[in-house]
């Protein structure tokens, strides 16, 4: 936020300085200059008389008038309030012409008093002017930095919609897991033992890879240790086909735990410990693309098992929308009595260079 203020407060500084030298005091040098072409004496005080008057009118709109009336939605009083600065600005050029013994330069002649009245008219359009550009300019300041706190806050809801989505899927797959192991300690103590000890190693990975992106070697780890602690459960009735990428992956990165609740399902509904089931993993690398395949049997769920199901793919589906906006693809579905689920990230913008 810091950055984008002074990117702003920069900005600002350098209209003010180019409206200082360009809009108002660069077209008085220049018809000085031209006077003294014409060897007429140059009028300077009569000159910087206009400078100081055009920027008096500029400066008291641009920090005074605009903000504490048009920005207060006091419209018809700030129209009042210019109207009537303009016409204190016009009155006052002559007086000070005549006090300093300046005037400005003429060139037709005219009567005086239809000479006075043009030149009033004159400055009161060239105060308009002014104040138009001085809102204008205004304005557009103001535009900019609502844009960036408005950027800033999108980014800040979008960090924590995710830490929020995280924070549900940790204890998400933390409750499944502890089922897993619940239900081997009575079947086997010992690689419930070996269980507990595989997820301790997971929990820290959860707990301490908390960035944005970690490398997919560490990602695809995380999973394989996931995936040897649910073999623990597997009888000779259940097959397990596993494919994980040997090389590709150096250099990518990726947002942790997206793929764990598409295993998570596979496991949780493609296991019967009475029947034949099957489930395949297969995880490739093609050209920086991330695919994963995940199809398993399947296998009606009771209403008490599917009373907290989908709420891990829901999380993930909401997180690659965030994360991965226009670069992935998902689709989940029955083929031949198997449900398929296949996930593909672009992971090109994330490869470190």
């Amino acid at each position: 936020m810091n950055s984008h203020f002074n990117k702003t407060y920069a900005l600002d500084i350098m209209i003010n300085v180019i409206v200082l030298l360009i809009v108002f005091i660069l077209p008085e040098i220049i018809f000085n200059t031209a006077m003294e072409q014409r060897h007429q004496k140059p009028q300077h005080i009569a000159v910087y008389i206009h400078a100081i008057i055009y920027l008096s009118v500029f400066y008291l709109n641009y920090f005074l008038l605009v903000d504490k009336l048009l920005f207060r939605k006091k419209v018809l009083a700030y129209i009042a309030t210019a109207l009537l600065l303009s016409v204190v600005m016009v009155v006052l050029t002559p007086i000070l012409h005549q006090i300093t013994g300046s005037q400005p330069p003429r060139h037709i002649q005219k009567p005086e008093n239809i000479f006075i009245l043009s030149m009033m008219l004159r400055d009161f359009a060239m105060m308009i002017l002014t104040i138009g550009l001085s809102v204008a300019l205004k304005l557009g300041l103001r535009w900019n930095k609502i844009e960036n706190l408005n950027k800033q806050m999108i980014s800040e809801q979008k960090e924590m919609e995710l830490t929020n989505l995280k924070s549900q899927l940790n204890p998400h797959f933390l409750f499944n897991t502890l089922n897993n192991i619940y239900a081997l300690i009575a079947i086997n103590p010992d690689k419930a033992q070996d269980a507990i000890h595989r997820l301790s190693k997971m929990l820290r990975y959860m707990l301490y890879e908390n960035d944005k992106e970690v490398p997919l070697e560490e990602e695809l780890q995380f999973l394989q240790n996931f995936i040897e602690l649910m073999k623990l459960r597997l009888n000779k009735e259940n097959r397990l086909i596993v494919n994980m990428p040997k090389s590709g992956t150096k250099g990518l990165t990726i947002a942790p735990l997206l793929f764990i609740s598409l295993i998570e399902n596979a496991f949780k509904y493609g296991i019967n410990g009475s029947n034949p089931s099957e489930i395949s993993i297969d995880i490739k690398v093609d050209n920086a693309t991330l695919k994963c395949r995940v199809a398993n049997s399947l296998f009606p769920k009771t209403d008490s098992d599917n009373k907290n199901s989908g709420i891990g793919i829901t999380n993930m589906r909401r997180r690659l929308a965030l994360l991965y906006s226009g670069r992935h693809e998902y689709k989940s579905g029955c083929i031949n009595n198997q449900y398929v689920a296949e996930l593909a990230i672009d992971l090109k913008l994330n490869k470190q260079i």
